[in-house]
């Protein structure tokens, strides 16, 4: 009866969204607040390894991927309070916060969390100022496939929350840097019994979202540049985003990113050059330095884009972990066709995927979608029955407003 209603929710949230959708409220003369946000609504199917397909898994703990298909729904809320700008002065202040919520057929209850909070001052002549809960300045400033994929997200990794990872390795899951990826690699352990799983984007466990200072520089003749102090990845001001806990938290991180834009006659091109640094506080580990590399075309409604990225030995006491990444998409009128690739080694452990998705915008605010992605897991052991192959296939809507 429980999963029952949740499905019933899974199904209705969108239109409760959607009716209470508010664009812009007026506040006095000088000051709006905004309302904007998403729901993506998913349903999966998918096959894996038959050691993955049980009810136990091989650590003896309960697997709650052992049932298929499932049914999930995701959803963002934006709140954001800004002053208008007059023609005496460009600068603008303002507050935003984020919501999220997330329900599934395969939990008992959905969570929801406020996952950004932060105060800003934009100005075209110094740039802009962050400062409070939110993804630093290497994320967002960042190309390649993760900038422009769209359907469910490919690559990106929203297919994970429905297949099971080996219980005894660690594995880079999507184009991440550490911080992006929620701090560390991730195993089985970490995950496959979480009540809920937040794998979208680099959402891993809040990490990315910790307290911070953020600084983007006008752009100039194409070129952005931007700087980001995170004192403790595991200390956030009003995130409730479970965090990986003290005893694995980053300090003093400092993120950079360097971004070039342009064109040439029909074709679009950036690149992008992103790094973050910072001290492990556990005396078993590395500190933190990392980089990725990226670059984005677009010509006549082609996209392509590729990234690499290097972890060093971050975080650990082993051998440089890298992943890196590609994609094409093309669009033509309202339908979108997108083929990606990724491909990671951890310790030696590797992981693949490889998704093909299509879209079709039925209307500004409403895109159905289909996805299907298969995967690869490859364990640095002997014990072949510790991988895990298959594929996810996925379909869905996603409703802004």
């Amino acid at each position: 009866m429980k999963k029952l209603n949740l499905l019933i929710l899974l199904l209705l949230l969108p239109c409760y969204v959607e009716a209470a959708a508010v664009s812009k409220i007026a506040l006095g003369k000088n000051s709006e607040l905004q309302f904007n946000g998403s729901t993506n609504f998913t349903a999966a199917a998918r096959n894996q390894s038959n050691s993955y397909d049980q009810k136990q898994l091989d650590n003896a703990t309960n697997n709650r991927q052992n049932s298929s298909p499932a049914a999930e729904n995701n959803s963002q809320f934006f709140i954001k309070i800004t002053n208008k700008k007059t023609f005496e002065s460009d600068q603008q202040f303002g507050a935003l916060l984020k919501l999220e919520s997330e329900v599934s057929s395969a939990q008992e209850k959905g969570v929801i969390n406020a996952d950004q909070a932060y105060i800003f001052n934009d100005s075209k002549e110094y740039g802009k100022f962050e400062i409070g809960d939110n993804v630093a300045v290497n994320q967002k400033m960042k190309v390649g496939p993760s900038s422009f994929l769209r359907n469910s997200g490919g690559i990106n990794g929203n297919y994970l929350k429905y297949i099971n990872i080996p219980n005894a390795n660690q594995f880079i899951l999507i184009p991440q840097s550490p911080i992006g990826h929620g701090g560390q690699a991730i195993s089985g352990s970490q995950i496959n019994q979480n009540s809920i799983t937040i794998l979208r984007n680099g959402s891993f466990n809040g990490a990315e979202d910790a307290s911070k200072i953020n600084y983007y520089s006008p752009r100039i003749e194409g070129v952005q540049v931007g700087a980001s102090y995170t004192p403790n990845t595991a200390s956030s001001l009003v995130s409730s985003t479970v965090f990986n806990g003290q005893q694995n938290a980053i300090l003093d991180v400092f993120s950079a990113a360097v971004n070039y834009t342009n064109n040439y006659e029909n074709l679009d091109y950036a690149f992008s050059a992103t790094t973050e640094v910072g001290k492990a506080k556990s005396n078993n580990q590395n500190n933190l330095s990392a980089y990725d590399l990226a670059a984005t075309a677009a010509y006549f409604g082609f996209t392509f884009g590729a990234s690499y990225g290097s972890w060093n030995k971050s975080l650990q006491s082993h051998q440089n972990s890298t992943y890196k990444s590609a994609a094409i998409s093309y669009q033509i009128g309202p339908i979108s066709l997108s083929l990606s690739s990724f491909q990671s080694s951890y310790q030696k452990n590797t992981y693949r995927a490889n998704s093909l998705g299509l879209d079709y915008k039925l209307s500004r605010v409403f895109i159905p979608y289909i996805e299907f992605t298969n995967f690869s897991f490859k364990p640095n052991q002997v014990n072949s029955s510790a991988k895990n192959t298959g594929f996810v296939a996925l379909t869905g809507f996603i409703l802004t407003f």
